[in-house]
């Protein structure tokens, strides 16, 4: 059986437009999984969709698309307690982040969107740097939790609403997003008019140009359900390049979480060796110990063109 039927959709391109793709990675079989377990931000469904490249630009992408209302709906009901259980390791990281974003902008009196804000943990980080701050995210039970834990301004509604005047950002971040999205080309136009001239906006996204994507192919852990496009070095920075940004610098990301978290990830896609180091972790008392690490994710800082 196919993952797709008839209320899969057919898109071209959205870097260059073109309708002239290669497969990639063929379609899976499907199997059954709800919405909002396919959608949370940490789950580890593998995705079964057609994998494509652009013949005309090399991008990455879906090939036919799920239908928008099941993502929609995936994402505005799912529950995440595995997210938010990895709060200390994910507030070290982002806190490294917020001061790089801080040297590079002043962030007093500035105004900071998060935009996949999660669990507002970037928020957080962003805060206490003196940034004024909130977020959007769609899961109504993050936001709540967000809500709840650090009395942050969480909105459900997309960006794509147009809930926010032009040139009012001073930053815009969006941490592993753009993959998400079914137009990021519409995403970052909406970010070019929300921020102002002089503002900066931050992205990070799993690099498919990687060095374990090329080596893990259909194993590499990123090729998820939830991905609706697999961005390299090159066709981020042509997306940013065309809708109004320039890139200023491009790193690797080392998110930190906690080593018994991690191993029970990779037991998704190596059963044997995450148990394994899994339970020489706990054998060590490593388990709660939270590492940075570099798993393929690259964060990129950017500013608007000059006209």
């Amino acid at each position: 059986m196919a993952p797709w039927d008839a209320t899969h959709l057919t898109v071209p391109c959205n870097l260059c437009g073109s309708d002239r793709f290669e497969v990639v990675l063929p379609a899976l079989e499907e199997v059954e999984q709800a919405l909002n377990e396919r959608y949370r931000s940490s789950s580890d469904d593998i995705c079964r969709d057609q994998v494509v490249r652009c013949r005309g630009c090399e991008l990455v992408y879906i090939n036919p698309r799920p239908p928008l209302e099941h993502i929609h709906q995936g994402y505005a009901e799912a529950v995440d307690e595995t997210y938010v259980s990895q709060a200390e390791g994910r507030l070290h990281a982002f806190r490294r982040i917020a001061r790089q974003i801080s040297r590079l902008k002043d962030p007093a009196g500035g105004r900071l969107l998060d935009v996949g804000a999660a669990a507002g943990f970037f928020l957080v980080a962003a805060r206490e740097q003196g940034w004024k701050v909130e977020g959007i995210e769609l899961s109504s039970w993050l936001a709540d939790w967000a809500k709840q834990h650090f009395d942050l301004t969480i909105h459900t509604t997309p960006l794509q609403e147009g809930q926010f005047p032009p040139d009012h950002f001073d930053a815009i971040t969006m941490f592993d997003v753009l993959e998400h999205v079914e137009d990021p080309t519409a995403t970052v136009r909406i970010v070019r008019e929300v921020l102002k001239d002089d503002g900066l906006f931050v992205l990070s996204y799993p690099d498919y140009g990687s060095i374990f994507a090329r080596l893990l192919k259909r194993r590499w852990w990123f090729l998820l359900s939830v991905h609706l496009y697999y961005f390299t070095r090159q066709t981020i920075r042509r997306l940013l390049e065309q809708n109004g940004f320039e890139v200023i610098a491009m790193q690797r990301l080392y998110p930190s979480l906690q080593l018994g978290y991690l191993f029970e990830r990779l037991e998704v896609y190596s059963p044997l060796v995450g148990r394994s180091l899994g339970s020489v972790a706990r054998t060590l008392r490593l388990h709660d110990r939270s590492i940075p690490y570099y798993a393929s994710q690259t964060l990129v800082f950017t500013r608007p063109k000059s006209e």
